[in-house]
């Protein structure tokens, strides 16, 4: 569906299911240069449990308006919190997965969900200036470069939670069919973000963090920092796992997920 936030229009998937502000909520936040297709197996799978699973696309990304401005982590949780308020929501769960964790991390510090879910999430994400670079200069390159480092041994060499599909090819794509620059500005406002752990502080709720063992772009000790400042963490670590946890790993994160909720 279709919504105004910041007057500009959001593409929000429901999962098959119409939005009823009754029930509790989960909100998925993507990554840099992603969009909401990469939470097409939670989405689906919460929706079909008798939850609000609302898969977004940040400004700029999949179906959402671009935004004027250069994107920012602050920004876009501002816009998060935006999107909570036009949808009317009042029992939600923040999920977040790389770029999308510190967003949700953020916003939960601003606004006052029930629980935080981060996967693939660390106090401080820094990017290096080649890839910076290349982002900028040679998208297919560091896209090709993301996919390669993003996933673990499973997306290497299947198989694949969906018959047919090919977790690194699939996921190349994504990171580079974005809209001009927008993978650069998503790395970038990764880079300039360095208030996770003053923000985590914040954030009153209970947290789960789902991190992958092999992880290489949000190093496991990194998301280990993040749950020590957070007041209620709780933290599961996937052996064999990549960055891309929930792609990788997805029956073992909706259990996880879950099971956290249900608690």
């Amino acid at each position: 569906m279709l919504v105004n936030v910041e007057g500009g229009e959001a593409f929000v998937n429901t999962g098959g299911r119409a939005l009823d502000v009754s029930l509790p909520s989960l909100v998925f936040v993507h990554g840099s240069g992603l969009d909401q297709s990469v939470w097409a197996l939670q989405n689906r799978y919460f929706a079909h449990l008798g939850l609000n699973a609302l898969a977004v696309d940040l400004p700029g990304h999949g179906k959402s308006a671009r935004p004027t401005p250069v994107a920012t982590i602050s920004g876009y949780s501002d816009w998060v919190k935006s999107l909570i308020g036009a949808l009317g929501l009042k029992d939600y769960t923040l999920v977040g997965h790389s770029m999308g964790s510190l967003i949700a991390l953020d916003a939960a510090a601003k606004t006052e969900p029930s629980k935080l879910i981060l996967l693939g999430a660390a106090d401080a994400i820094p990017v290096h200036p080649s890839l910076l670079e290349a982002a900028k200069d040679d998208v297919a390159g560091a896209a090709s470069f993301m996919a390669a480092t993003g996933f673990g041994p499973r997306g290497h060499r299947g198989p694949s939670a969906v018959p047919g599909n090919n977790l690194l090819a699939n996921g190349q794509r994504l990171f580079e069919h974005g809209q001009e620059q927008l993978l650069f500005d998503d790395l970038a406002a990764c880079d300039g973000y360095g208030d996770g752990l003053t923000v985590a502080a914040k954030v009153a709720c209970p947290a789960l963090l789902i991190l992958g063992q092999v992880d290489r772009m949000t190093p496991v000790k990194r998301g280990k920092a993040l749950a020590a400042a957070l007041p209620k963490a709780q933290v599961e670590i996937l052996p064999g796992t990549g960055h891309m946890v929930m792609l990788e790993e997805p029956r073992r994160v909706n259990r996880l997920m879950r099971d956290f909720l249900a608690a």
